[in-house]
């Protein structure tokens, strides 16, 4: 039996404010019942990478879509497929893992990399990855 979250509560130099629970960013000024910010509980959150580099990672029907980072280093097979993408900083994915641990609530469980289609017309690079 999974055990309920509680709401991270912090005093904000005496004013309250809550924080959402994957992303620390403050959901309201106050304290709050909210544990996660809107970004997060949606399909789509924000990543910093060690480097504190901000990295959209977003959930729509088969495909995740992560843009952000502007040196990605990458891999591919013989046939010329992408296998690989590592921004400077992470996240390291490659096709077969999950990404569910991008993902705070319980509904995105299940989403393995069948493949990569890695984008740099764009100044920011796009990086597509479809689901199983």
């Amino acid at each position: 039996m999974k055990k309920k979250k509680k709401p991270i509560h912090k005093y904000n130099g005496g004013l309250g404010a809550t924080l959402c629970h994957h992303c620390r960013v403050i959901i309201n000024t106050g304290m709050t019942d909210d544990i996660y910010c809107k970004d997060c509980a949606d399909n789509k959150v924000t990543y910093h990478n060690r480097y504190r580099d901000k990295i959209i990672i977003e959930h729509n029907g088969d495909e995740v879509t992560m843009t952000g980072g502007k040196w990605i280093r990458y891999s591919w097979d013989d046939d010329g497929n992408t296998t690989m993408v590592d921004p400077s900083g992470g996240p390291y994915i490659n096709v077969g893992d999950n990404l569910k641990h991008f993902w705070p609530r319980d509904e995105y469980q299940d989403l393995i990399i069948e493949s990569i289609k890695f984008d740099t017309k764009n100044e920011d690079p796009i990086v597509t990855f479809k689901i199983k």
